[in-house]
């Protein structure tokens, strides 16, 4: 098994600041490469892609995020990292990160998500033209 990251760098897009993602309990996320576009939630974003990478090498998680797992072991140290959205509660986050797969139409997300919302998240095309400052998070369980 590969060793974590010590740190991922976020791209922060759609408006988020550094401020907003400190201050929110979910982060929606996108994780990009060459094969295509992984939408997703979490609490903790050094975690939740420190999880991604140790089931893309667990041969028991075939069924579960199928695309994503085979992306990883192909390109995983060509992902780049995005921060789509920030939420204050799971629900939120959840309708959120559906939205976000709507928009964004992902092609490694083996679900697809209906968004059942009609508020504007105000989603914009990922592009240098749109995207603010990087955000680097530690993972405060890598070895060193």
């Amino acid at each position: 098994m590969n060793l974590p990251l010590k740190e991922l760098t976020y791209y922060l897009a759609n408006g988020i600041t550094e401020n907003d993602v400190k201050q929110a309990q979910y982060k929606i996320y996108a994780h990009i490469c060459p094969d295509g576009m992984y939408v997703g939630m979490t609490d903790n974003l050094a975690t939740g892609w420190r999880q991604h990478i140790d089931n893309s090498e667990l041969a028991s998680s075939m069924g579960d995020n199928d695309s994503l797992n085979e992306a990883l072991r192909k390109h995983r140290d060509v992902f780049t990292h995005y921060i789509l959205g920030v939420a204050s509660n799971e629900k939120s986050a959840e309708t959120r990160k559906a939205c976000a797969i709507e928009y964004y139409k992902p092609t490694l997300n083996d679900n697809n998500e209906m968004c059942d919302s009609d508020r504007d998240f105000r989603f914009a095309t990922l592009n240098n033209d749109n995207l603010y400052p990087v955000l680097v998070i530690k993972d405060q369980k890598a070895t060193k």
